[in-house]
């Protein structure tokens, strides 16, 4: 079964990187609502995660985190995160977007870029001076999504430095995106 699984989802990657299903999915995108999550919207993006774990502890409100989904005819198909770490989360400090995820038969329509936008916004608007995430180097479509929208890579030394130590542990790298908000 699960070799079945993984030849489906090695098909739907090949047709994500067609033109066709571009142009395609990108009509669809018209029924996609974007909307900061509600606790019925956690709770399902956690069973989505998570299908046979304990959802009990799924919803989470915190100070720091903003949290949005997509909806398309009223189903969760995308999640996203705004966390903003105080400076006792050194080197983690500012704001991040963090947890970017589009469901599997959703990606390639635009939704990704409606979540990361909707961080944006949203960093802005606290008066963000920058935004930040981490991303594995080799995740080529979600780095041209985040250069598409103005992030740069920077190396911040004691993370940097972090993100170095990891990769020589587990051969693949994660880099550091920036981008410039407020002035």
């Amino acid at each position: 079964m699960s070799s079945i699984r993984h030849l489906g989802g090695r098909i739907v990657r090949f047709i994500h990187r067609t033109g066709f299903y571009r142009r395609i999915a990108k009509h669809f995108i018209k029924d996609v609502l974007i909307r900061k999550a509600s606790d019925a919207d956690l709770q399902a993006v956690h069973h989505w995660l998570n299908p046979h774990g304990d959802h009990s502890q799924a919803v989470q409100h915190r100070p720091y985190l903003d949290q949005w989904v997509a909806l398309q005819r009223k189903r969760v198909v995308g999640f996203v995160q705004l966390v903003e770490q105080p400076p006792e989360h050194y080197p983690y400090t500012g704001f991040w977007l963090f947890s970017l995820m589009v469901k599997l038969t959703r990606r390639r329509a635009g939704i990704g870029e409606a979540l990361s936008q909707a961080v944006i916004d949203r960093a802005s608007q606290k008066g963000a001076a920058c935004l930040r995430l981490v991303v594995y180097e080799d995740n080529l479509p979600a780095v041209r999504l985040y250069h598409k929208l103005g992030f740069k890579q920077v190396r911040l030394p004691d993370l940097s430095d972090q993100l170095d130590q990891e990769a020589a542990q587990t051969l693949r790298r994660r880099i550091i995106l920036e981008k410039q908000l407020n002035p």
